[in-house]
């Protein structure tokens, strides 16, 4: 039913959560065909009432609030229904298009003062448009290259010979299986992801990126995580030029040929024989690890704790990457009680990242006494539509002494 509605609306498939809801809320008033009854019905003990279901993903002009009025504006603005308020008799939109500075586009909205199209679905219609439009491109950028296929054939035929003269690059023998974790399910990679908060807030995913937001605050001021103090006096600017300062350092050739080394005597795949290009980009992550020990978040740290900073050691360890089907975390004291009888877990599908990274969703948590481990009691059922896999590879991470150092966690301060 889900995919149904997010197809024929044509809205971002990353609102899905709302339309569960509002799929739900149909549902509860469907009569079951064993009971007559729906069970709506069954928990209030009344007939429910189907005048405010509304299509899902369809047109609203939703009326601006008198505060935001002006005289010389528009009264409405387009929104897309995406579900119904918790809390109150409202309804829950997207807003698609707004010509008031106070109200941005992809920013959700609550109301009950507003006029529904329902056979108008502003996504579907963007989508067609825009296929629509590529087509055109397509159809005129092909007549074009017809054209000059022409005057290219001879030089496309040189260019060939010269190709089958290139030895080919030998491939694995190994047959691949391919891993299916059920149509519902979605692998992201990270480098499409928003880089600064103005690109995720201008971003059709900006709903999502604020709710992420917030649920990380939510979760790091109710856990305690971190205390909001005043900058420490001071110039701090030479940090970040100690950092570019180490990312200009040049490999020596013994350092390279012991790494090289190691890392083939333990079986791990070598950069270098990926290419020049591979092997740069892992010297680059080196020297990554190297300069994080100048971040500002580690240095702040052993001033709090009066730790002379020449005392942290960094050194870079070298892992192989498991391509795992599940990732978890599990502390032996409960963080959110401290009681040290009770352990505390959280399991994701794919990667660590998965779990650590500002990802909507939720793990799977539950709590366990340490004497009962097999009655676990559920906290959290999973939610997170991502999850994070990746080819045999490597990873570079830091290696400090910090963890060992007397009161202090250098414990996630530094790059990997």
């Amino acid at each position: 039913m889900i995919n149904s509605m997010l197809n024929s609306s044509g809205v971002p498939h990353n609102l899905w959560g709302d339309c569960l809801f509002a799929a739900n809320e149909i549902l509860n008033r469907v009569p079951h065909k064993n009971t007559n009854q729906s069970p709506y019905e069954v928990w209030k003990e009344r007939k429910p009432s189907y005048k405010k279901l509304k299509v899902w993903g369809c047109l609203a002009k939703v009326r601006i609030p008198l505060p935001k009025r002006t005289k010389l504006e528009p009264k409405t603005i387009d929104c897309v229904f995406i579900g119904y308020a918790k809390n109150s008799a409202a309804y829950r939109f997207l807003v698609f298009k707004s010509e008031i500075s106070d109200i941005n586009v992809n920013t959700i909205i609550e109301s009950d003062d507003a006029e529904f199209f329902e056979h108008i679905f502003p996504y579907k219609e963007e989508r067609i448009s825009f296929t629509n439009k590529r087509a055109r491109d397509i159809k005129q950028n092909s007549s074009t290259s017809v054209q000059q296929n022409e005057q290219v054939s001879s030089s496309s035929a040189q260019q060939k010979e010269d190709d089958e003269a290139i030895e080919p690059r030998r491939a694995s023998k190994r047959a691949r299986v391919t891993k299916d974790f059920g149509p519902d399910f979605l692998t992201y990679i990270t480098e499409g992801e928003p880089q600064t908060y103005k690109e995720a807030m201008t971003s059709p995913e900006s709903p999502f990126w604020k709710e992420t937001i917030n649920n990380e605050m939510e979760s790091i001021m109710y856990d305690n995580t971190w205390q909001l103090v005043d900058l420490p006096p001071g110039n701090f600017g030479s940090l970040g030029e100690i950092r570019e300062t180490g990312l200009q350092l040049t490999a020596p050739p013994p350092l390279v040929q012991e790494l090289k080394t190691k890392m083939q005597s333990s079986g791990m795949p070598w950069p270098g024989d990926e290419g020049e290009q591979r092997w740069e980009q892992a010297w680059l992550a080196i020297k990554k690890v190297w300069a994080s020990k100048w971040n500002e978040r580690a240095y702040f740290n052993t001033r709090k704790v009066k730790l002379d900073h020449d005392y942290l050691c960094m050194a870079v360890l070298v892992q192989e990457i498991i391509n795992v089907d599940y990732a978890f975390v599990i502390h032996t004291t409960n963080p959110s009680s401290g009681d040290s009888s009770e352990i505390y877990a959280e399991v994701v599908k794919g990667l660590g990242e998965t779990l650590v990274g500002a990802y909507p969703g939720r793990a799977l948590s539950f709590i366990s006494k340490k004497n009962a481990l097999d009655s676990p009691q559920v906290l959290g059922y999973p939610s997170k539509p991502v999850g994070l896999f990746i080819r045999r590879s490597i990873i570079f991470r830091s290696d400090s002494n910090g963890e060992d150092l007397e009161g202090y966690a250098g414990a996630g301060l530094y790059d990997r």
